[in-house]
């Protein structure tokens, strides 16, 4: 019976949690390669205790923006799809920055 209980308090707190949810917004300036970079990304902390990402990026004055879907792990790995999956890009968040690789098909 304990165990119900903590259960229904869980799930109460996380849903309490969710009308609540904070939204940061990144903007990051960098490069892939020698190329420059502009990304933003959508951080919404809900505290139950997904986190959940969107985004988007472009290399700076040759491409129009390109969605990316998002998914994050414990380790703060961040894994970024592009639309019609012609790019994956992996980074892992470092305070305030994003270092990794990206993987053109």
């Amino acid at each position: 019976m304990k165990i119900k209980t903590l259960l229904i308090a869980a799930a109460l707190f996380c849903f309490s949690k969710i009308s609540a949810q904070e939204i940061k917004k990144h903007l990051f300036k960098g490069t892939i390669d020698q190329f420059p970079v502009t990304l933003y990304l959508v951080e919404e902390v809900s505290g139950c205790p997904t986190t959940n990402y969107s985004g988007m990026y472009k290399y700076d004055k040759v491409s129009n923006w390109l969605y990316l879907d998002i998914s994050d792990d414990e380790e703060n790995r961040l894994v970024m799809v592009e639309g019609g999956i012609t790019g994956i890009i992996s980074v892992k968040k470092v305070g305030e920055t994003l270092k990794g690789f990206l993987d053109i098909s």
